[in-house]
């Protein structure tokens, strides 16, 4: 389908639309409504074409670029199948957020809290998979890395947003909670006010204990033993290696995951030696 074929098609699509939208009671909408129901005809289609070349970054769909279109299919066919799609994707991701629900815990922190038990629910509730489906709807307050979710539009960003709630409530799940609390009142107090993840504070702690049963923390300072940040990078991705061998069977996901961490734990810990304040990363030690 040449560019000009493919224009015409998406126009017809987008009046569709807008015809389902004014209840076929007219075809004309205001320019930013149909602006709109554009991007909306362009996120969907990329979900009813080729799983790997899905147009779902915002500005992609905000320059309305062609997306790959299946040549077995029309463009209306490939529409349809797309909407069905997304509605799929949601039912699938209602059920996978109850699941997580199930054993959900906020260890405290309001951000977590609110995000996971009104906002995700409130996106479920006002997504709009035929108008608006590009929306993400909540604005995903709690920080989480690698923060894929960013760079996604609706269902799709929220997808990412949830397998990243899940990756760290599997690792928070395997610390017995009371000793988690205690540990973050220790190293953030005020930890339950703030948006920060809680996966970084706790993976410190571990890997720094994990250093020093290992040797590379000096036992009468607590001090590294590392030389460059080349090294310590090393010492931490085996430790993270260990950790995940250890305690969570293996789990390669959790381990994208807490690798996703790594870097900015380097350069906490690398300053905390420099100002002597290794103690303060490792409550309880001396």
């Amino acid at each position: 389908m040449d560019e000009e074929e493919y224009q015409r098609e998406l126009f017809k699509l987008v009046v569709m639309l807008a015809e389902r939208f004014t209840h076929k009671e007219s075809t004309s909408v205001p320019y930013e409504k149909a602006e709109a129901l554009m991007r909306a005809v362009v996120f969907t289609l990329a979900h009813g074409g080729n799983r790997d070349s899905l147009v779902t970054e915002t500005e992609e769909i905000k320059d309305f670029g062609m997306v790959v279109t299946d040549e077995t299919l029309t463009m209306e066919e490939q529409y349809i199948k797309g909407r069905n799609r997304i509605v799929r994707q949601c039912k699938t991701l209602y059920n996978y957020y109850n699941q997580i629900a199930n054993t959900f815990r906020d260890y405290g922190c309001i951000a977590l809290r609110e995000t996971f038990r009104k906002a995700i629910p409130g996106f479920f509730l006002y997504y709009d998979a035929e108008f608006a489906p590009y929306h993400r709807v909540i604005t995903m307050d709690y920080n989480l890395l690698p923060q894929r979710y960013l760079d996604k539009e609706g269902i799709d960003a929220i997808a990412e947003y949830l397998h990243e709630i899940d990756a760290e409530q599997q690792f928070l799940a395997k610390v017995r909670e009371d000793y988690v609390i205690s540990m973050l009142h220790s190293v953030n107090p005020g930890y339950e006010t703030q948006f920060e993840s809680l996966t970084e504070p706790l993976l410190t702690n571990l890997l720094l204990r994990s250093m020093g049963r290992n040797g590379y923390l000096k036992q009468e300072n607590l001090s590294l033993n590392t030389s460059t940040m080349e090294e310590l990078m090393l010492v931490l991705q085996n430790a993270t290696q260990e950790l995940i061998m250890s305690r969570y069977d293996n789990n390669k996901m959790l381990h994208e995951y807490l690798a996703c961490y790594l870097p900015g734990i380097a350069v906490r810990i690398s300053n905390a030696d420099e100002n002597g304040t290794i103690t303060q990363l490792l409550p309880g030690v001396r």
